[in-house]
């Protein structure tokens, strides 16, 4: 299937077979899948809740409670329903040491992603949050189905779309449904 490149502010939902990408360190990416509709969706945020007003460079998908209604309404339109949405949530990690408590925004993001599905009554059925490490997220639209490369520290200052700072050394794992542990 084809390779979508989601960046951050960004959302996708596709009926169609693709595999939905993206690269994480404190941003959250929300999965959803519909199992019965076949339509799968993506968005990756950077700051949770709900942008306060318009600014300058900011788009509304780069927070949480923006970018997953939009995801769900771009879903529902290709056909999904609401109550067989599942969720699979990644990111959330602390890649920059020194901060405090209220400045560690990867824990900001999982927390709220967590509190945002837990309102609207989607189950979570995969996880994979905080850490210290970027990831690059693969997540599959034809069965729901995702995988996790972690990147190494030395790569993740410039972990940009074009991947060139995944060439050095990673692990990849299958992540355990709920529990967001590797196989």
């Amino acid at each position: 299937p084809p390779t979508r490149l989601v960046q951050s502010g960004q959302h996708h939902a596709t009926r169609e077979p693709a595999q939905l990408i993206t690269v994480l360190g404190s941003c959250v990416a929300t999965c959803l899948y519909d199992p019965v509709a076949g339509v799968a969706g993506m968005n990756h945020f950077l700051l949770p809740g709900s942008a306060p007003k318009p600014q300058p460079g900011m788009m509304p998908g780069h927070y949480g409670a923006t970018a997953t209604q939009s995801l769900i309404d771009a879903m529902l339109a290709q056909g999904a329903k609401r109550h067989r949405l599942e969720a699979h949530v990644f990111g959330g990690a602390g890649v920059l040491a020194g901060l405090s408590d209220s400045q560690r925004v990867g824990q900001r993001n999982a927390d709220f992603i967590l509190a945002y599905l837990a309102e609207a009554g989607i189950p979570l059925h995969q996880q994979d949050l905080g850490g210290k490490q970027a990831r690059m997220l693969r997540f599959n639209s034809q069965d729901g189905s995702a995988s996790v490369r972690y990147i190494e520290a030395q790569n993740q200052a410039l972990a940009l779309p074009d991947h060139s700072a995944l060439g050095g050394p990673a692990a990849t794992h299958r992540l355990d449904p709920l529990t967001g542990s590797g196989r």
